[in-house]
């Protein structure tokens, strides 16, 4: 049963989710499970057969005692925070349809802004290991678009730029949006368009895009552009648009523009929670799911850029 439905079923509130992963014994249980799920074994020699030695907060090996983390090599990896106010996090960014900045975060959680940043970047990590895995495929809708850059160190009007990115959308037989990809690019060139799409298009879609020179001659290789359109008020590409639209809105009122060295992260989050968004009942177990896999990063490396 999902983490987020009580045993009859029903979805709850935040209030009684916190109540049910109040403690650390309760997240560390449901935290086993999971890596158990993901194929979780001793590093060492291999055994599954692990069991816990709560003092230590680690599990040992039934056959050479070697004793490991649950959290080692994943996105959780060295944090100091409570694994309780890790999944109310996962919880709360993972539910809120406008998203949740760190300030919102940091107040519901009573802990250091900086500290509620660092937990949202990995959160936002996990989902976009998750995403990663998928491609879109058919026809799909293309378009490239630009949203508000936050430049760190620069007074807000000056650190305002804008950051350009691509969008692709596939439709449901009605016509309707199914599943979208967004993608930060640092310009607008053929092969920097060509290398971004082989990372998120199968080769062989078709695509309905804008009439653009630079675009057709680069994605001729591996996709076919069956439709053109130079009108922006034509209905194919209305839908794409549209949920552009509704993503900056949301963007701009949650974060106010986005951070340059992050943008990825941030679109993918909307991305995810897009093509996720008639499995609410299930996002929280599927963003959980996603942390056995989530490579360990730092926060110097998140400020530095590196990430």
């Amino acid at each position: 049963m999902p983490l987020t439905h009580n045993q009859e079923g029903e979805p709850i509130g935040f209030t009684a989710f916190a109540a049910r992963y109040a403690t650390e014994e309760a997240c560390y249980k449901k935290l086993y499970e999971v890596r158990k799920a993901a194929g979780f074994c001793c590093p060492r020699c291999g055994c599954t057969e692990l069991y816990p030695i709560k003092k230590r907060k680690v599990y040992q090996c039934k056959e050479c005692r070697h004793q490991t983390s649950l959290i080692v090599g994943t996105a959780m990896e060295g944090t100091h925070l409570p694994l309780r106010k890790w999944f109310w996090a996962i919880y709360i960014a993972a539910t809120d349809k406008r998203g949740v900045s760190a300030l919102y975060l940091q107040k519901h959680l009573h802990t250091a802004y900086n500290s509620a940043w660092f937990l949202l970047q990995r959160i936002r990590q996990m989902m976009g290991m998750r995403e990663g895995k998928y491609m879109l495929a058919g026809i799909i809708s293309f378009e490239d678009t630009n949203f508000k850059n936050k430049q760190p160190g620069l007074p807000q009007r000056r650190g305002q730029q804008r950051a350009n990115v691509l969008i692709g959308m596939t439709k449901t037989e009605k016509g309707g949006p199914r599943y979208v990809k967004l993608l930060h690019v640092k310009d607008l060139k053929g092969e920097t368009v060509r290398a971004a799409l082989g990372t998120a298009f199968e080769a062989g879609a078709e695509l309905q895009t804008g009439a653009f020179p630079n675009y057709r001659k680069a994605m001729a290789e591996k996709y076919l552009t069956a439709y053109t359109v130079a009108d922006a008020d034509k209905d194919m590409l209305l839908w794409l648009r549209t949920v552009v639209s509704n993503i900056k809105l949301l963007f701009n009122g949650t974060y106010h523009g986005l951070d340059a060295r992050h943008i990825q992260r941030y679109l993918t989050e909307a991305e995810y929670r897009f093509n996720r968004r008639r499995m609410e009942d299930s996002i929280f177990d599927r963003v959980l799911a996603a942390m056995p896999e989530s490579a360990h990063i730092t926060y110097r490396q998140l400020t530095r850029g590196a990430g």
